[in-house]
């Protein structure tokens, strides 16, 4: 057979052609949708759309060289409601937190009737209602930007509901564990409030959880609260417990 110089060409073309293809394929393969992505977080984490919850979380706050302690308890129903309470320190135990949706209740033992407040009051330290209880990013916010460097996704939410605590956020994710490392939360313009650092990956009976240190950007910078999940069980609840006019009628 007579190699000709055109069948050379030939060839040298179809092997560029494959190599074109095989690195598109490759790329295709590797890249993920953003909403995939979050979705695969929160079906590790396994609370979301999977019935109903109690949470059990140590936050500490650490301001200047003094350190206060609390345990905190969230009832989590599997349609968009927690009842956050306090089983520590003792001053706290009578302050019930509802969320229900975008509405937020705080009821104590003084008050004759819950409060409406915001869900971005502060629970404890740095931590407010909002993070504490839990926030949904995967339902309750759309993507509107997503871009990547070497290691990390960069994803920029905004609020599908003007009433959620937070109207934008920013969310680092590892691409190689696909784990989120970072979270900004912000107001409508765009100001940066607080940041959420994600470490210590563990599995809490069977959940995928992180510590989570917050930091308030608008205060003191030597002050941060540490989240951590120490137990998570599986219950049923009565729909009262999730009513703002029985806060604190009935016993958990």
């Amino acid at each position: 057979m007579v190699i000709t110089k055109g069948l050379i060409k030939n060839w040298f073309l179809v092997i560029v052609v494959l190599m074109v293809v095989g690195c598109l394929s490759a790329n295709e393969m590797s890249a993920m949708n953003p909403r995939d992505i979050l979705a695969e977080i929160f079906k590790r984490q396994g609370l979301t759309g999977n019935g109903s919850f109690e949470l059990n979380l140590q936050v500490v706050s650490f301001k200047d060289k003094e350190r206060n302690d609390s345990s905190v308890r969230v009832f989590l129903d599997g349609s968009h409601k927690q009842l956050v309470t306090f089983v520590e320190p003792e001053r706290l135990k009578d302050d019930y937190y509802l969320v229900n949706g975008y509405n937020t209740w705080m009821y104590q033992k003084k008050l004759k009737r819950p409060l409406r407040i915001s869900a971005q009051q502060k629970l404890f330290g740095n931590a407010g209602i909002a993070e504490t209880a839990g926030i949904d990013y995967l339902n309750d916010y759309d993507i509107l930007k997503t871009t990547e460097n070497d290691g990390e996704y960069l994803m920029e939410l905004q609020a599908k509901d003007g009433k959620t605590a937070y109207q934008r956020t920013s969310i680092w994710v590892s691409k190689s564990s696909l784990r989120i490392s970072k979270i900004t939360l912000k107001s409508l313009n765009g100001q940066e409030l607080k940041n959420l650092i994600y470490s210590d990956y563990r599995m809490v009976d069977g959940h995928e959880m992180a510590v989570i240190e917050i930091n308030n950007l608008l205060q003191n910078k030597d002050e941060k609260t540490i989240i951590k999940y120490t137990s998570i069980k599986s219950r049923t609840f009565a729909p009262e417990i999730f009513d703002p006019l029985m806060m604190g009628k009935i016993g958990l």
